[in-house]
């Protein structure tokens, strides 16, 4: 392995790295600070291991954080909410999508949470 193909990796593993714990911190959930441990494995949390209530106020968070990037006019729409949903689901693991809906479209809990939360029209 070259040198190039191994900083690369580990910068790909501190950034996975540090989005699990920001993610972990922004839910309310403590995590001791990942160490790099050659012996064992740290295990990362993930949205799936947090109570529901916790994601969805992560994904509210995460909502009022992106509509502030967004030049949005007057109140945000339902086809903001699906654009912001487009956004996370686009992203790679750990996602805030990562979560139990059951039988249920992950697309219609999110933005029944958005609009309970923020009076996004619909």
């Amino acid at each position: 392995m070259t040198d190039y193909a191994k900083a690369e990796k580990a910068f790909h593993e501190n950034r996975e790295r540090l989005k699990s714990e920001r993610l972990a911190r922004d839910s309310g959930v403590p995590v001791q600070p990942s160490r790099k441990v050659r012996s064992k494995k740290v295990r990362q949390v993930t949205p799936r291991d947090l109570p529901a209530g916790q994601t969805k106020h992560a994904i509210v968070r995460e909502w009022d954080l992106w509509t502030k990037t967004q030049p949005l006019e007057g109140k945000a729409t339902a086809r903001d909410a699906r654009k912001f949903f487009l956004e996370l689901k686009a992203k790679r693991f750990p996602t805030l999508l990562d979560f139990r809906s059951g039988s249920a479209d992950k697309w219609q809990v999110v933005h029944g949470w958005l609009i309970d939360e923020r009076g996004v029209s619909d």
